[in-house]
């Protein structure tokens, strides 16, 4: 929390609930922000995660969810996932605050698009995102985090030997990419960690994960036909990203 504080002049949204919003980025949507900080778990809503995915959760990760069911950071350059289990209801969304809507789900690397070769007992958490590619973030049950592709769980680029030493190194590496604004200091800033640069599509390839649309001459059919099944995949997370945050439930 104290590192959020750089931006606290910039915009402070903190909810009743808990959920937060640091750093109001209008220029890229009304109620677009560079952090969000979701509302934690209550001791019922851990049990009954771990129940859902039938594993149990290393201390340290079950007590920053207890904090914060999910963050992302730096525009989404490091986010991290949390649990949906909420039994028939949806009262989650009704936590969080307008505008801030719910984090993207734990079913994301654990149950959909899950990496081959991932333990049964390992946590996909979430992902750190480049400008075309992303790596996803493993926890392992010793406290291990390792840093591998979308789709192969040996496909690794970096590793941590616990959850704070990834979650404060990467902050404080994005930090430094980041203005006061919430800009990258240089266009192309290189959020991924150098080892897993080689996820990035090539600098020719059309679209990214931060502008995944089409320009209006190009139209969207044809973009779309032109994108790979994870392209795809992503331009859909970021439109329901965007209409969540333009229309939240």
């Amino acid at each position: 929390m104290s590192r959020l504080e750089r931006w606290r002049a910039r915009g402070w949204a903190a909810h009743e609930s808990g959920g937060l919003q640091v750093c109001h980025t209008p220029a890229v949507a009304p109620l677009a922000h560079l952090h969000w900080v979701y509302p934690g778990l209550t001791e019922d809503r851990l049990v009954e995660t771990e129940a859902a995915y039938a594993k149990p959760m290393p201390p340290e990760y079950r007590r920053f969810l207890g904090w914060a069911n999910g963050m992302s950071l730096f525009d989404g350059h490091l986010s991290f996932t949390g649990s949906h289990v909420v039994g028939s209801s949806r009262s989650l969304l009704d936590q969080c605050g307008v505008g801030i809507g719910m984090p993207v789900s734990l079913d994301y690397g654990n149950v959909v698009e899950r990496p081959a070769g991932l333990p049964a007992t390992a946590w996909a958490i979430g992902v750190i995102s480049g400008w075309s590619g992303q790596g996803r973030l493993v926890l392992n049950q010793s406290g291990e985090i390792r840093l591998c592709s979308l789709t192969d769980f040996d496909d690794v680029a970096a590793v941590w030997s616990t959850f704070g030493e990834m979650v404060l190194g990467e902050f404080d590496r994005m930090n430094a990419l980041t203005g006061d604004a919430g800009e990258p200091h240089a266009e192309g800033a290189e959020f991924l960690p150098e080892a897993a640069r080689r996820w990035e599509r090539k600098p020719q390839d059309k679209g990214s994960l931060k502008n995944p649309l089409p320009s209006p001459e190009t139209g969207a059919s044809n973009f779309v036909a032109g994108l790979t099944a994870e392209r795809r995949r992503s331009a859909v997370v970021a439109a329901v990203k965007w209409r969540t945050a333009r229309d939240p439930l």
